[in-house]
């Protein structure tokens, strides 16, 4: 939680804890939610929506961080 914290501005918003999965789970547990909440983040009530939510965040980090393959054509 605390590098979520210490992150959230340079991540755009982003929860860079939701890269940690919930014990035999794939989903993030309960501390990812309750901070998304603390920071005024639109958290799903539903189950499905909640894991959607979480799941957003994992991919948008995944895409913020990748880095690029070598002799990988772009443009």
């Amino acid at each position: 939680g605390q590098i979520s914290e210490d992150t959230i501005a340079e991540t755009g918003g982003l929860l860079i804890s939701a890269l940690v999965q919930y014990l035999d789970a794939n989903d993030a547990g309960p501390g990812f939610y309750a901070l998304a909440k603390r920071k005024g983040l639109p958290v799903p009530t539903t189950t499905d929506d909640r894991q959607l939510f979480w799941a957003g965040h994992v991919g948008a980090l995944h895409k913020r961080y990748a880095r690029a393959r070598r002799g990988r054509v772009t443009g």
